[in-house]
């Protein structure tokens, strides 16, 4: 499987969105979200 992978940190999809928008290309990707979670350290 071909593409591009990145991590975002970001509240929402709404967020990744705007991240994204800076990227030339940003209008003719397929985005594909997939939340993973994140350590938290001073919870713990």
């Amino acid at each position: 499987m071909s593409g591009i992978y990145m991590i975002i940190v970001a509240a929402d999809s709404d967020d990744v969105h705007s991240k994204l928008s800076i990227l030339p290309y940003y209008p003719f990707m397929k985005i594909e979200i997939v939340p993973i979670r994140m350590v938290n350290n001073i919870n713990q």
